[in-house]
């Protein structure tokens, strides 16, 4: 049996590419927090600050 392609089959999804598109979300989100600008962050301004990229970042993270 070879195990080499075992895993290489079970890692074959797309979890990854979710998850770095969930942490780029947080990122942007702080950057703004840091900056001082928070109020300019694109989907805060777009939801009238109902919602944030760090929320979606994290609600990925957590499920």
């Amino acid at each position: 049996m070879d195990y080499k392609s075992e895993l290489q089959v079970d890692k074959a999804n797309n979890f990854t590419i979710v998850r770095l598109i969930a942490a780029i979300c947080v990122i942007i989100s702080h950057s703004y927090d840091v900056t001082g600008y928070a109020i300019f962050e694109p989907l805060k301004r777009i939801s009238k600050a109902y919602l944030v990229f760090s929320d979606i970042g994290l609600i990925v993270f957590l499920q």
